[in-house]
């Protein structure tokens, strides 16, 4: 026991020192969408409907692994630190798990390997270096630079959960094929299918596990007896048909409308992504035996294979993957089960994600548990060949494996301290590959760098011209540059790739709209909203747009729409207002505006507007209140000083309404009616030349404005009278 402890410890250690300094990383790549920008797992309370909405919400039939995320934002909010503290706490808890599961799988064929390292007579079978084969196994898995996938990059929890749940299936179902009592089967088998279905729930490669435990019967319990196969095939058939069943029920899925459905986004073909994987099955062997940092990459490019003599290296990895599956045949033979087991192992977890499912071809996650086979085939191995666990200095590679190893994974985690550190290194890594320009591109927006952005997208358009991903956003920064061409440009391109993508739709809208083509703004938004009823910005946008058009009653229902979803759309209330009130419905139109103040009290428009209704209800003094609220929000908003000064003049009061056509002059001194309108002021105040002065003014801002001649004719008209009054007070006087 001492001993067991020992080595745990040890595997806590080392853990500790390949994965402290990744605690205080960001959320990278997926884990944004995913887990911190995913309202679903924003666990706030246990309440039944809020575990039920994190577990269905993203992804909902990985539900055991949302539930984990939704319990790290429950008790840590987006505090990342404890999302890595979790994932690593998995992951030394899967290394204990191939601790016990070699442990007990190594007392089952004392028989085998040990007859094979027993040949110089050094060991007897009592000796057999268990103990040991268990921790290093454990080690080299736990430590092995391939694992950080399934650890730094916290949204493959999903697969390390799911691993953690699949071992401890396994080690229950061995314990229950121990006991010798059948009450103390039962609840050990039945803990076996509840931890696979629980791995199941968090990824759908645990559907393999009833494979490997028919696999693993016949190899240790049943020491490949071949006529206990073949007595039993019916009903392990039998038994496979049921589970499948139950696997297709359970995940609700149709695999054969899975598998064709999911060629849809991919630029290669069921028969290419077959041939293509025996390659990458060769990569992942070549990256389990030397992973250098330097050969890691999130993103691997991988060429696709059009065939088994194109390119000519396909032929030649599935001549070597039939060699190592005769391997395991040689040794099954040579009663070395362990070996045997221990390829199979690797190839049977492949099998998932290295087949026919129309998935990316490479990552590094999906060697998490096939790597567990050749760790073990590995070390057993090792000590075959060294015949002994006593001599120290034998033991000794086995500690320079290992040092490499977590120095390497040491160095991998460093790549993952940011976006821009990862995807600087995919880019590097895979430079002829769109998605890491891409994605880099978008970091470095993130940061300010937007001329470099512009490289990267560019350059993930001349690799993929058809990246419906890299126009829209090159098409949004455009749009935030005031560049509206080419936003339209890119947007267009966009949307010959995907027609039905609403936000597309919808940018396009808005930046037409902004650019005064209100026609086609308004084509763009209502193509959106057909496929996106609910969105609320599309409504909002569109009302405005018509709005312009004068399409009042339309305006009016898409603000409404609007309403419905959000309650406290203040801008939507306000715009309603508008459209009411340019139909003439006035106390509509104001009832909207004060529940725009209710909800934002600084609204400047709903003040500004109010003032207006009460105006044209010939309510002047409230009229006064409210534009004079709109100034006291921005006191240099130059309609509310005009309009003000409208009313002020109306009643009389000629001084005050002076005054803020003045201060609107002095915001905007080019504002041809707030001089017509101060020289009427004027006029009433017999300062008649003051007067012509604003009003020629007007006229050279606006040479046709027939309001502002004729006010200028009354002008020079008093100004003559004026000044025949003046002289014949002269002649009375002489």
């Amino acid at each position: 026991m001492k001993r067991h402890s020992l080595n745990l410890s040890i595997l806590t250690l080392f853990i500790c020192l390949v994965y402290s300094q990744t605690l205080d990383y960001p959320f990278v790549f997926d884990d944004i969408k995913s887990i911190r920008d995913n309202n679903s797992i924003q666990l706030t309370s246990l309440k039944f409907e809020n575990l039920h909405r994190a577990a269905s919400g993203f992804m909902k039939r990985r539900a055991v692994a949302n539930l984990s995320f939704a319990f790290n934002y429950y008790f840590a909010g987006h505090k990342v630190k404890w999302y890595r503290l979790t994932n690593i706490a998995i992951h030394l808890v899967n290394s204990a798990l191939i601790y016990y599961f070699i442990l007990l799988t190594l007392s089952l064929c004392r028989d085998d390997t040990v007859t094979e390292l027993n040949n110089d007579n050094s060991l007897s079978p009592s000796e057999y270096p268990s103990t040991q084969i268990a921790f290093f196994t454990s080690l080299i898995w736990m430590v092995h630079p391939i694992q950080i996938q399934s650890v730094t990059y916290i949204v493959q929890r999903m697969n390390s959960l799911a691993v953690m749940f699949y071992l401890m299936s396994i080690i229950a179902y061995i314990l229950g094929r121990q006991c010798v009592k059948y009450n103390s089967k039962i609840p050990l088998f039945l803990f076996c299918c509840v931890f696979w279905v629980l791995a199941i729930r968090c990824k759908e490669i645990a559907a393999t596990l009833p494979f490997v435990l028919i696999l693993y019967e016949w190899y240790f319990f049943r020491h490949l007896d071949k006529n206990w196969l073949i007595k039993n095939l019916k009903y392990i058939g039998l038994l496979f048909f049921l589970i499948l069943i139950f696997v297709l029920l359970f995940l609700e899925i149709n695999p054969l409308q899975k598998i064709d459905s999911s060629y849809n986004v991919r630029d290669f073909t069921l028969r290419e992504r077959v041939f293509t994987e025996l390659r990458v099955v060769i990569f992942y062997i070549t990256l389990l035996f030397f992973p250098n940092p330097g050969r890691l990459n999130l993103d691997h490019h991988f060429v696709v294979s059009t065939s088994l003599f194109q390119p000519e290296a396909t032929l030649l990895c599935l001549l070597v993957v039939m060699g190592i599956l005769w391997l395991a045949y040689y040794f099954a033979n040579k009663n070395k089960r362990i070996l045997s087991f221990s390829i199979l192992w690797f190839f049977l977890h492949l099998l998932i994600e290295s087949s026919v499912i129309g998935i990316e071809l490479v990552f590094e996650h999906r060697l998490y548990l096939p790597s567990i086979g050749v760790a073990f085939l590995f070390t057993c191995f090792y000590f075959d060949v060294i015949k002994t666990s006593r001599n120290l200095i034998k033991l000794a590679p086995l500690g320079f494996i290992v040092f490499v190893l977590s120095t390497w994974a040491y160095q991998r985690n460093q790549i993952w301290e940011s976006e821009l550190s990862l995807w600087s290194d995919c880019t590097h890594k895979s430079p002829n590959k769109a998605r890491p320009h891409f994605v880099f591109a978008n970091a470095l927006i993130e940061q300010g760098r937007i001329e470099t952005a512009f490289y990267h997208y560019n350059k993930a358009l001349k690799i993929r011209p058809d990246y419906y991903d890299a126009h829209v956003n090159v098409a949004n920064q455009y749009a935030k540059q005031k560049l509206p061409e080419k936003a339209i440009y890119h947007y267009l391109q966009a949307l010959k790739i995907l027609p039905k993508p609403a936000i597309a739709h919808y940018n396009l809208g808005t930046v037409l709209m902004d650019n005064g083509r209100v026609e086609e703004a308004i084509s763009n938004f209502k193509k959106a909203l057909e496929m996106q009823p609910d969105f609320i910005d599309i409504n909002y946008n569109l009302g405005n747009a018509l709005l312009v058009q004068e399409k009042f009653s339309e305006a009016e229902y898409h603000f409404s729409k609007v309403i419905e979803v959000e309650k406290l759309h203040f801008d939507a209330y306000c715009n309603l207002g508008i459209a009411m009130f340019l139909q003439g419905k006035v106390d509509e139109a104001i009832t909207y505006y004060l529940q725009t103040v209710k909800i934002k009290p600084d609204h400047l428009k709903a003040y500004y507007n109010l003032g207006i209704a009460k105006a044209r209800q010939g309510k002047f003094q409230e009229a006064i209140i409210h534009y004079r609220d709109s100034l006291q929000i921005n006191p240099n908003y130059v309609d509310a000083h005009n309009n003000l000064g409208l009313v002020l003049a109306g009643q009389g009061k000629l001084r005050d309404a002076i005054y803020h056509y003045k201060q609107a002059l002095i915001i905007d001194p080019h504002n041809a009616i707030t001089h017509n309108n101060l020289g009427a002021a004027l006029i009433g105040t017999e300062k008649y030349n003051e007067a012509i002065t604003h009003f020629s003014e007007t006229l050279s801002i606006l040479p046709n404005n027939k309001v502002a001649k004729k006010n200028l004719e009354k002008a020079l008209h008093f100004t003559r009278k004026s000044l025949e009054s003046s002289g014949s007070k002269m002649k009375n006087r002489e």
